[in-house]
């Protein structure tokens, strides 16, 4: 056996959550707080979540009560155990610490149904905001971005509670409609806190989304550099000045109000997000069937390809082993090209009509309203059969783009 120490006692709870159980040369780690730590943490409350998924069919209040049998294995909760507007964590409260430390022992391990640890409540803090609210240190602020619009912020806080150096989550709203723009702030004790989150939840997902962090004077800095260049640009269609070309894919978009539907025997292409790196990926996909062809969508800012994209199988099946695996969702963009050509071509798809032509619009009336809410130039919707055939393509895709 033996010891490592960490500068934060929010870190070492991280490196027992993600190294308990897990195997060094042939052992199974057997990782614990030590006992002289003990002392210094001051939270009475424990989290749970990573629940089975047969529970996902059972009331917030079942769940809370079967839960509640095993956290007073050791000791009495100080109230009733309480859930997240999300559904997907539980809260619960011990006299001390001490208490809540010894059921976090006695209910984790590799055999455990669930994921327990220490909860550290975030200060009432209020966090700072790019509009000038608030009285915390931008160098204290993450950015973080990719966020579904069914985010709420009791999600973004559950998912950065295990730092006790939190203080504080917002979350961006349209000032009109209050609607999330897909974005907020988590703000944190001390740069370095900032810091060690971002390095430590650089892949972590919410809601089925692997959100995109960054320190928040960096991501506003180029937000703002961004505004700069669209008020200079100017689109002239004869080539001589060009303003800068933004490509983005259907799958890319939150789609918050998506079908739910059943698949078509012909649909064999999957939206994957994230896919492993190149040299991984034909051995990753390999497991499900044979793979036809691979495309990462250009990256927002370097135009490389990106560490997300389309596979296209040569059997549906296949793809459907990827969905089944809860790795991929079916395309939509697939979908989007098969309700258009359906009838020429004798597809079958799960839209009976024209998705095209819902988002163009009677006379591109939706379209060009879209275009005018985000402030563009130009709109145009692209991909297989779709607009006109162009020699100044900025993106060789045949994805609806």
């Amino acid at each position: 056996f033996g010891f490592c120490d960490f500068f934060h006692a929010a870190t070492a709870e991280a490196a027992v959550r993600e190294l308990d159980g897990q195997e060094l040369q042939g052992k199974r780690l057997r990782v614990s707080p030590s006992e002289k730590e003990a002392g210094e943490a001051t939270t009475g409350s424990i989290q749970v979540w990573g629940y089975p998924k047969e529970w996902s069919a059972w009331k917030p209040g079942e769940i809370m009560a079967e839960l509640a049998i095993d956290l007073e294995i050791v000791g009495e909760l100080t109230a009733a155990p309480t859930m997240g507007e999300s559904g997907r964590r539980v809260i619960a409260k011990y006299a001390d610490h001490q208490m809540a430390k010894r059921t976090v022992e006695a209910l984790s391990g590799p055999r455990s149904n669930y994921q327990i640890a220490l909860y550290f409540p975030p200060s009432k803090k209020k966090a700072w905001a790019p509009d000038g609210g608030g009285s915390g240190d931008k160098d204290c602020t993450l950015f973080v971005g990719n966020l579904s619009f069914e985010t709420t912020e009791d999600d973004l806080r559950e998912a950065f509670s295990y730092k006790e150096s939190l203080v504080s989550t917002r979350l961006v709203r349209d000032r009109s409609s209050h609607d999330p723009k897909g974005y907020g702030f988590c703000e944190f004790t001390s740069p370095e806190a900032a810091q060690e989150a971002l390095r430590e939840m650089k892949d972590y997902e919410i809601n089925g989304r692997r959100i995109r962090l960054a320190p928040a004077e960096e991501a506003l800095g180029q937000s703002r550099n961004r505004s700069r260049s669209r008020k200079r640009r100017r689109r002239d269609y004869d080539g001589e000045e060009k303003g800068q070309v933004v490509c983005i894919h259907v799958d890319e978009l939150a789609l918050h109000s998506r079908p739910r539907v059943d698949p078509s025997p012909h649909d064999c292409e999957i939206w994957v997000d994230p896919l492993p790196d190149d040299e991984d990926t034909e051995e990753w996909l390999s497991t499900f069937g044979e793979v036809e062809e691979v495309f990462r969508v250009p990256d927002f800012e370097t135009g490389n390809p990106s560490d997300r994209g389309y596979v296209r199988f040569t059997e549906h099946a296949s793809a459907a082993r990827a969905v089944d695996a809860q790795v991929a969702q079916w395309s939509e963009s697939e979908r989007i090209i098969a309700s258009q050509h359906m009838k020429q071509r004798g597809y079958s798809c799960p839209y009976p009509f024209s998705v095209v032509g819902f988002i163009v619009g009677p006379g591109g009336k939706n379209l060009h309203g879209i275009r005018d809410e985000i402030g563009a130039t130009m709109l145009v919707l692209r991909g297989e059969g779709l607009g006109p055939g162009d020699k100044k393509k900025e993106f060789d895709s045949r994805r609806v783009h």
